[in-house]
């Protein structure tokens, strides 16, 4: 069979870079490449000057897995960029009827980016150190990559292939695919780029592209009527998740660890829910010097409130997808003659978060918690202001006791707890505060909620 692969190596074009199709029959007991995967042949081509390729490729069988490679030329001569394609049954069957000839428009993993090479290095390390050779393997690898990682790696490419002459390879390291395949030598770079005032901006800006690049767009009948959003990586006992209520006429609430708000909520043309709490939300109270005439070094009051949400989705996985949760702030100077402060969030690797609906959820059953002492967090429901070492929130143990009593550890509360029918763990404090858990990934004694 004679495949004519059509598509693109960008970001940024690439022309005149050298792409390569690589195709590999399974278990052929044919010579292997470095990946340890059997090989039966390259093919090669040449970009334009839009970074536009065609391919004419070979294979033998359906099961026959192609892989593309693009090296860089002239100033990009460091950029080494790869995507898994897969089966060639796969290929066949989104082309046109009849056809062999395969566009990107069908297949979007014949364009070779940034964004592709970094899932092929995070899809490899999930496999032992290999790629996947059949489609089964790779969706189910591709569902599993962290969506903060994948940022990081995509935008540390960019900002190196972006800026030739500004940004170069560490010693040693002859084109981006190394750099990602040496973890060592690639977070030490990431070190050195954040360190760097001029490098980080170069960074940060590539971060933002690759966040937009990497979005997913909602359609309406994927908005689920509850959506919970979790920090991806997490550090334990920080509580740090948002859990929103979508009405089908654009109303709803939601609640995170700074209390709850009605809300009112849209999809953008990109597909973005964007979120509005109809009361802004309080976050802290701070005192920052002042700098206008008058009161030049002393400290001002301010106010700073939560005025909107936006989440843009990054990854459609399986169980959950993985979204980027962007906070708009208001900071206000009630007593003094200074503007507010507007803030948007800007996409980066620690605001990915895993967005799921109730179908998402791991039920709490009354033996996972009665008689045990559990390390949790727990919040304050009032949008006042309190400290951040106020009793009435933080991390603590919390015990249950079989008749659906308990107390906290340090801090000495009673409460009552029940389980709902969606399995989830809802614990009713003496003070009147309530905390509902719920349960989504689970690795032996410690869960995530």
């Amino acid at each position: 069979t004679t495949l004519l692969l059509a598509r693109t190596v960008t970001d940024a074009p690439y022309p005149d870079a050298v792409g390569t199709g690589i195709v590999i029959r399974p278990d052929s007991g044919r010579p292997t490449i470095d990946s340890g995967r059997p090989i039966i042949e390259t093919f090669s081509t040449v970009t334009d000057t839009e970074g536009n390729y065609t391919l004419e490729v070979e294979a033998d069988t359906e099961d026959d897995f192609i892989t593309l490679e693009a090296q860089g030329t002239g100033d990009q001569e460091n950029a080494l960029l790869t995507s898994t394609v897969g089966s060639v049954g796969s290929l066949q069957e989104v082309g046109t009827s009849g056809s062999i000839i395969v566009d990107s428009g069908d297949a979007g993993s014949l364009t070779v980016t940034h964004i592709t090479t970094a899932q092929d290095e995070l899809v490899r390390r999930l496999n032992g150190g290999v790629l996947p050779t059949t489609d089964a393997e790779l969706a189910a690898l591709r569902s599993q990559v962290n969506g903060a990682e994948l940022l990081t790696l995509a935008s540390v490419i960019k900002t190196v292939i972006d800026n030739p002459g500004v940004v170069d390879l560490p010693a040693g390291i002859n084109n981006t695919l190394e750099l990602i395949q040496n973890e060592q030598v690639f977070d030490e770079f990431l070190v050195e780029l954040i360190s760097d005032p001029l490098l980080n901006d170069l960074l940060v800006t590539a971060t933002q592209e690759t966040a937009e690049q990497l979005n997913i767009g909602f359609s309406p009948d994927e908005i689920p009527g509850r959506l919970y959003a979790a920090l991806r990586d997490d550090s334990p006992l920080t509580g740090s998740a948002y859990v929103f209520d979508f009405g089908d006429n654009g109303d709803g609430s939601f609640s995170f660890y700074r209390g709850t708000s009605d809300i009112i909520w849209a999809l953008n043309a990109d597909g973005e829910v964007e979120v509005s709490p109809t009361d802004p939300v309080f976050l802290f109270e701070s005192f920052p010097t002042c700098s206008y005439p008058g009161k030049i070094g002393t400290q001002c009051r301010a106010l700073t409130f939560l005025d909107a949400v936006r989440i843009i989705r990054l990854t459609n996985g399986l169980v959950y997808d993985q979204v980027f949760v962007l906070s708009t702030t208001r900071t206000t100077y009630p007593d003094d003659p200074l503007p507010d402060e507007i803030v948007e969030g800007i996409p980066d690797a620690q605001s990915v978060y895993l967005a799921f609906g109730n179908d998402g959820i791991l039920p709490v059953t009354p033996a996972d918690v009665a008689g045990d002492e559990i390390a949790a967090y727990y919040f304050h429901q009032d949008n006042n202001s309190i400290g951040v070492n106020d009793p009435r929130q933080g991390a603590d143990f919390l015990t249950f006791n079989p008749d659906g009593t308990g107390s906290t550890a340090r801090r000495g509360f009673g409460f009552t707890w029940l389980i709902g029918a969606d399995g989830s763990l809802t614990v009713n404090f003496d003070n009147g505060d309530r905390t509902q858990y719920v349960v989504f990934s689970e690795d032996g004694d410690v869960a995530q909620v």
